[in-house]
């Protein structure tokens, strides 16, 4: 079975409903499974008792980039967390349950973010204990304060690092740290090496493992085609660290597809042959806006698409294209081809009465920069 079928079973089993129509047995709602789990969390902090001190006490910095594993960043909360699970493998049952009473929603999602960097740690250390203590993480996690469907990824992923130490060990470990679990985190630890172990692949858990000069680090990926001739992935962290030298934080999606709309394409014109056919590869940069900068950052975008087409020229008129897209009445942007290389650039806000950060004049000033990154790949 794939991972999308066994989401879609999750899914099945803690489904998000509204009122049934009449002639629909189930209603979905998106956010429903989180609301539910705040709701709980919410429930659970009007219950604690006085003086009650989370066992973790802090969270990862995304804007320290602690939530990368690509451009993976060491933090001094690994460490801390590193003891606790050491301290819960060898807890009693009542021990165990009474440290999971005490994590809060933000704890259990903190557990699953070091789940995931204990990937790209067991990976560059070597150091198969450091994936164990990851998947031990995942089973301290109380299910009725997440989104049930967030458990599976960072085990999934851990999956990937516990395979690099042989098969069976993989298996061995799944089935021990399994124990330690609330029954319903067993249920998923356990039967993963079964359910996904014999066709496994890291992309179906939405990462792919790449070379970087620190060692192995996994970037997020999409299922569209990829099949670059050339370094893309390199364009794209130059574009990553010239927007990170400004005022965003940035993250890279490989596999992913330039979106008909910039450059004025859509399923009844004829350049919509052009944006689906001619492009091998596409990779996607999101800039997050600093939070001590201007307008608050969820309402504002920043996106680089870094394609390659198959032909020089097509990536000139996709360029031309774009050009003629990116500077609208509600958004900001440019676009240039370098070979069979072309970006396209788009900034706006995305909240009505908000203004966009950026404007055409200020944008220009990504440019150079962008153009440079790309160019050094050619």
């Amino acid at each position: 079975m794939g991972i999308l079928s066994w989401l879609d079973r999750l899914r099945n089993r803690y489904p998000s409903t509204a009122a049934p129509h009449k002639s629909d047995s189930r209603t979905v709602v998106i956010g429903a499974e989180f609301a539910r789990a705040a709701e709980a969390d919410r429930v659970w902090r009007s219950q604690r008792p006085p003086g009650h001190e989370s066992p973790i006490g802090s969270q990862y910095d995304a804007w320290k980039g602690e939530m990368d594993l690509l451009r993976f960043s060491e933090s001094e909360l690994d460490s801390s967390i590193d003891q606790l699970v050491s301290e819960y493998r060898v807890s009693t049952p009542d021990q165990r349950s009474k440290l999971g009473d005490m994590l809060s929603m933000d704890d259990c999602y903190t557990l699953l973010t070091f789940a995931r960097r204990s990937t790209v740690r067991a990976i560059r250390s070597q150091d198969l204990s450091v994936a164990v203590d990851g998947l031990a993480a995942v089973a301290m996690v109380d299910p009725q304060r997440v989104d049930r469907r967030d458990i599976l990824q960072p085990v999934g992923l851990l999956y990937f690092a516990l395979r690099r130490f042989g098969d069976e060990g993989a298996s061995s470990v799944f089935r021990e740290v399994a124990t330690l679990a609330d029954s319903e985190v067993t249920s998923y630890i356990a039967a993963f090496p079964d359910r996904f172990g014999r066709d496994y692949t890291i992309s179906d858990w939405g990462h792919l493992a790449v070379d970087t000069p620190e060692g192995l680090g996994l970037v997020e990926a999409s299922i569209e085609p990829y099949d670059p001739t050339v370094d893309l992935l390199s364009a794209g962290l130059g574009i990553e660290a010239a927007l990170d030298r400004d005022v965003y934080h940035a993250s890279l999606t490989l596999r992913t597809a330039l979106p008909g709309v910039w450059i004025g394409a859509s399923a009844d014109t004829p350049e919509r042959p052009l944006a689906v056919d001619t492009i091998r590869a596409c990779l996607t940069v999101n800039g997050r806006l600093r939070p001590d900068v201007g307008p608050p950052s969820g309402t504002q975008q920043m996106t680089v698409f870094v394609c390659q087409a198959r032909h020089q020229d097509d990536a000139g008129r996709l360029a031309e294209l774009a050009t003629q897209t990116t500077a609208g009445a509600d958004h900001v942007g440019f676009a240039f081809a370098d070979g069979p290389l072309i970006a396209v650039v788009v900034a706006r806000s995305w909240v009505e009465g908000t203004s966009s950060y950026e404007t055409q004049a200020s944008i220009a000033r990504f440019r150079e920069p962008f153009m440079a990154a790309v160019r050094s790949v050619l």
